[in-house]
């Protein structure tokens, strides 16, 4: 699925102003309480938990999405749901409609629909008057998935309709001290982590990158390379990296694929033993002043026998020098999404001890 980086992209990055809707505290991590989400992990591509929405509580599967920043799932009458579970909102006796209608744009089609509130629980914590979009229309992103709905993750700056995203009523409501939350995704177990890290997903400490104004988890890139050969970046634009859980690859700009292509001799869409993974290059980012590895194992796709690319362009990458780290990267570290310090933090994954 696309990842969900808004086509608006470069109208937002101009007219973005770096407020958010509450004041965020910055913290000191003292074993502060932590709520965990399980998260079905679908062949390491794709990672989506359990969210009940309403009284009587109505389940759905959604995918927590840190490239955006609204809550929906399929309304009742959405045209293109499929086969994903649609909200009845005559069904819960705490629901509460809002005039207000929006609209979403992603890489490979769009959503529209009505908002309103109603409660949610996730991870055992009970969110008051969460503002979600009911869909009226759903189309590009398939009819028959697995999953029905996306939470976003990233900042109030981007969300459609100015409503309060999801972590800020964690934060408002005082349902989490740390104004932060986390990923872990291995093959036998994933989770997302509200109120910080858990100690028992990684090893060792954590290096952290500060996070740009922009309304997304983006961050600077000072260089990137392919084994000892760098990437040639002709264009004004700074390079940026996006870490986005909402997409399974590592979507590049044409120019970056084709630099990646040259100097690790694969092809697109050609399916490789996966004896490959011992002959194939390290691709190392600089940021802060730290190298970020993506070893093979991290852009390459592979099952029990055979490998293809991980890494691809996109028509909808509103930029050719935005690197997308989707969940075939992210299954390398536990990230951290520190919103508090603007910035993210990776650490050694404990199931790669």
């Amino acid at each position: 699925m696309r990842s969900l980086y808004l086509l608006a992209f470069f109208c937002l990055l101009l007219s973005i102003q770096a407020l958010h809707h509450i004041p965020i505290q910055k913290r000191a991590k003292h074993n502060l309480p932590t709520y965990v989400e399980s998260l079905v992990n679908n062949h390491n591509t794709r990672l989506f938990g359990t969210v009940h929405i309403g009284n009587p509580p109505q389940e759905f599967q959604v995918i927590f999405d840190t490239g955006s920043s609204n809550f929906w799932v399929p309304g009742h009458t959405c045209e293109g749901a499929g086969n994903r579970k649609t909200f009845k909102p005559h069904n819960s006796k705490s629901f509460t409609p809002i005039e207000k209608k929006i609209s979403l744009q992603y890489g490979k089609g769009g959503a529209a629909g009505d908002l309103g509130k109603d409660h949610v629980k996730i991870a055992g914590l009970n969110v008051s008057n969460v503002t979600f979009a009911r869909l009226t229309r759903l189309n590009g992103m398939g009819e028959n998935s697995n999953f029905d709905g996306i939470i976003g993750l990233s900042f109030p700056d981007i969300a459609a309709g100015k409503v309060p995203t999801f972590l800020e009523l964690l934060l408002e409501q005082g349902l989490i001290e740390d104004a932060s939350f986390s990923f872990y995704m291995s093959p036998n177990s994933s989770a997302v982590i509200f109120g910080g890290v858990d100690p028992r997903y990684h090893i060792g400490p954590f290096r952290y990158f500060p996070v740009r104004e922009d309304g997304y988890w983006n961050i600077e890139v000072e260089s990137v390379r392919v084994g000892h050969n760098f990437y040639d970046n002709q264009q004004d634009s700074d390079l940026v990296v996006m870490l986005d859980t909402g997409t399974s690859r590592i979507i590049v700009g044409k120019k970056m694929l084709a630099f990646i292509l040259k100097e690790t001799k694969l092809k697109e869409q050609t399916t490789y033993s996966k004896k490959v993974l011992k002959t194939l290059p390290t691709i190392k980012i600089e940021a802060n002043e730290e190298l970020i590895s993506i070893p093979p194992e991290a852009y390459m796709m592979c099952d029990d026998q055979s490998c293809f690319l991980g890494i691809k362009t996109s028509p909808g990458i509103p930029s050719q020098n935005l690197i997308v780290l989707g969940d075939i990267f992210l299954k390398t570290y536990y990230t951290h999404f520190d919103y508090g310090n603007m910035r993210v933090g990776i650490a050694r994954p404990s199931h790669l001890a």
